[in-house]
């Protein structure tokens, strides 16, 4: 926990010296080569740029990706599915396996049917199945099987005992993931800033 803490706080400082750094970089170049290919952050374009866009600059799928993850991680451990002894298992966690096994063959099946039998539903209109839209839907598709078969391993062996047991396990898989937030912010800004200013 200390490394990374440690890590993310170094991060953090780099990420924040690069952003100054270019931004000061920006405006000694624009100034000293008005001809060059390059815009500054400190006059009123940029400045403008970095007031209207900082939502637009985290703006992306990997946002809802990371918030979704954090949510299984939380019921993954909730559900104590990672201390399974397969070696001693109770009748409950024997029909909790049986049952998430179960699961995933319907979750396969209803895939298959989706994206591999002819005119499939989720095939694009050339027929194709690898797109980008694909990839975005699949990625959330994924996280809720996962949440589903994690929340039924924990209810039948009742270490989810109640909704608001699911719903706190949720949280702490949210709040497990804020070590995340501040470099990420801090990357997509500065990336941003990079695309503004070379491109």
């Amino acid at each position: 926990m200390k490394n990374r803490d440690r890590i993310m706080s170094v991060i953090t400082v780099v990420l924040i010296v690069a952003q100054l750094l270019l931004v000061l970089l920006s405006w000694i170049i624009a100034a000293a080569l008005p001809s060059a290919p390059i815009r500054s952050l400190l006059n009123d374009g940029g400045v403008r740029h970095m007031f209207y866009s900082f939502t637009d600059s985290l703006m992306s799928p990997v946002v809802i990706w990371i918030l979704l993850y954090s949510m299984v991680y939380g019921i993954w451990r909730g559900s104590r599915l990672s201390s399974l002894d397969v070696s001693n298992l109770t009748f409950r966690k024997r029909l909790a396996m049986r049952t998430i096994i179960f699961e995933t063959v319907i979750y396969i099946a209803i895939m298959l049917i989706f994206t591999v039998i002819p005119h499939a539903i989720l095939l694009s209109v050339t027929g194709s199945l690898i797109t980008l839209d694909f990839f975005n839907g699949l990625i959330p598709n994924i996280a809720l099987f996962l949440a589903i078969i994690f929340i039924t391993y924990g209810s039948i062996t009742r270490n989810f005992s109640s909704v608001s047991s699911v719903l706190h396990s949720i949280s702490d898989g949210i709040s497990s993931s804020s070590f995340i937030w501040t470099p990420y912010i801090l990357f997509m800004l500065f990336m941003h800033s990079v695309i503004y200013v070379f491109f």
